[in-house]
């Protein structure tokens, strides 16, 4: 995993509330009952940043002892189809886009049957309870009655945020109090968990001496959520926790909703979780007469509990009148909302249109002799948009690195295959280190080009390689051991297919690792015969 495309994040949620949000990460497991066997919900391909994609359910139940072959058919999926050119594209949720929701899932459902018939690594039993109370729409707040008789305090530091003197006193309220844990939440939120039940009310106590928020009932505590923004962010464009500092107050006991989330992000990219919030805001730039002005653009609606749920786009406005925005917003929901409704189902029935004509007195101010207009929160400066800079979306990628990865991983699973007495996972496995192994040596000469054939590739290795007799002969053997195998030679072929193969990735290797002779770098390739690339290589022959 170590060269896959890019990231690929990982939720899991004790139970069918889902406090781990699995709509929106690569993998999401929820745990669950059916038939009275304990296992997991298994949601797939959800994200959001600059293109928002919820995930999509894979499967409906899977016994524990399967997760691990549910994890590394994702991952191959990632490896196999994901985008290496663009890693803004190369998210799980992309091939959810690029293949449709269902061919994506019969790609997941064939190679999950393919790796759960291979040999895992022992699987230590999960510990499993029988709960006693229904899901919960929203996560617990304040204090929290364990299934083990201890308790938990949830603490709410405003956007998270908290000093290292805080810090270190949180630290000697959970020793003084006897917590067995101390945890930081997705919600910015702190827990002491393990504390015994007669301890709850003092460190209760002892945390709202410190400044921060514990939860007596819904709606007393701000459930707001902020990114850094532009504090400290090298690719934020507006101050996103100064802003959601603005909003705290309108997030007190709203009545419509006492657990109303408002989810703040200073960027595209999505890391306040705009996308699914109640109510959500993406920081933004844009040109008000000539001149940069911080905006925000809102989102109404979302849940990342409820696959699909994500926020409707809305109005984009001036980022001094967002709260004026909001508040409205809010108002509307709570005067104009059918019984039982939630904020997604009245967003809906508004659509765009809607959401536009409710802040029409917000959106006609944005005028350029407007006070302010060109302030962020909490700057005193006039706003200018930060510099482009890349974010880890970018960072560079080392194609030969990855090759090796999978060629040696075709070995490794060729071996499982041979153990778990799949033969036919065996020749499969053993193909695709052939192919790995011989776009090593393609590598070496300049040409990473992707779209070249299993028979491609290997007739232009022949080609390349036509006086170098020891990666001829290695090529030769495997491809006689692999036609050996497929045509029912038993486990004998098979077993000399996998010496084959082991051979041939270890000609590749051993290649790689010689100095590199100029002589034979394919320039065309490269498409550059005559530009810089070249006259670099020349200037090294004559010792430049």
């Amino acid at each position: 995993v170590q060269h896959m495309p890019r990231k690929f994040k990982v939720s899991v949620s004790g139970c069918e509330t889902d406090c781990g949000a699995s709509g929106i990460h690569d993998l999401g497991l929820i745990a669950t009952e059916k038939n009275g066997q304990k296992g997991f919900i298994v949601n797939g391909g959800g994200g959001t940043g600059g293109i928002p994609i919820a995930a999509v359910r894979l499967l409906d139940f899977v016994v524990e002892e399967n997760v691990p072959a549910v994890l590394e058919s994702l991952i191959r999926l990632h490896q196999r189809y994901s985008n290496r050119i663009n890693r803004n594209a190369a998210r799980i949720k992309f091939l959810i886009k690029r293949f449709g929701e269902e061919k994506f899932r019969t790609l997941f459902e064939e190679e999950f049957e393919r790796m759960r018939i291979l040999p895992q690594r022992p699987w230590t039993p999960l510990d499993w309870r029988d709960p006693d109370e229904s899901p919960e729409p929203v996560s617990p707040g304040g204090v929290v009655s364990q299934h083990d008789g201890r308790s938990a305090v949830v603490v709410n530091p405003s956007l998270g945020l908290f000093t290292s003197e805080q810090m270190e006193a949180l630290a000697d309220i959970a020793e003084q109090n006897g917590a067995e844990e101390f945890r930081i939440t997705r919600d910015q939120n702190f827990i002491f968990m393990g504390l015994p039940r007669d301890a709850a009310e003092a460190v209760k106590k002892a945390v709202r001496a410190l400044g921060f928020g514990v939860e007596e009932r819904p709606g007393d505590v701000a459930n707001v959520i902020a990114c850094p923004g532009t504090t400290t962010c090298r690719i934020g464009i507006t101050n996103s926790q100064n802003f959601g500092h603005e909003l705290a107050s309108l997030a007190l006991d709203y009545e419509a909703k006492p657990e109303v989330s408002l989810m703040i992000s200073g960027c595209q990219n999505g890391c306040g979780l705009h996308h699914v919030a109640d109510f959500g805001f993406r920081g933004m730039g844009k040109k008000i007469d000539g001149r940069n002005a911080p905006h925000y653009q809102i989102y109404v609606g979302g849940n990342p509990r409820n696959l699909g749920d994500i926020g409707l786009s809305g109005p984009i406005v001036v980022a001094r009148y967002a709260p004026e925005a909001l508040n409205i917003l809010m108002r509307e929901y709570a005067e104009n909302r059918k019984e039982g409704e939630s904020v997604r189902q009245w967003s809906e029935q508004l659509g765009k249109q809607g959401l536009s004509d409710v802040l029409a007195q917000v959106l006609e101010k944005a005028t350029a002799d407007t006070e302010n207009i060109y302030l962020d929160w909490g700057e005193r400066e006039v706003y200018e948009p930060p510099a482009p800079a890349k974010s880890e979306c970018a960072a560079t990628f080392a194609v030969d690195d990855l090759l090796m990865d999978l060629a040696d991983d075709s070995l490794i699973g060729f071996d499982r295959a041979l153990f778990g007495e799949q033969s036919e996972e065996g020749r499969i496995f053993g193909h695709e280190g052939i192919y790995y192994a011989a776009r090593r040596l393609l590598v070496r000469q300049g040409d990473v080009r992707e779209d070249l054939s299993h028979d491609e590739i290997l007739h232009t290795v022949r080609g390349s390689y036509a006086d170098n007799p020891q990666v001829l002969a290695a090529l030769d053997k495997v491809i006689e051991a692999e036609n050996t195998a497929a045509n029912g030679g038993g486990n004998g072929a098979l077993g000399s297919f996998r010496e084959a193969l082991a051979v041939w990735i270890d000609t590749a290797a051993d290649l790689m690792e010689k100095p590199f002779e100029k002589s034979l770098f394919d320039a065309s390739a490269l498409e550059d015969s005559s530009g810089s690339v070249m006259d670099m290589i020349r200037n090294q022959q004559r010792g430049a």
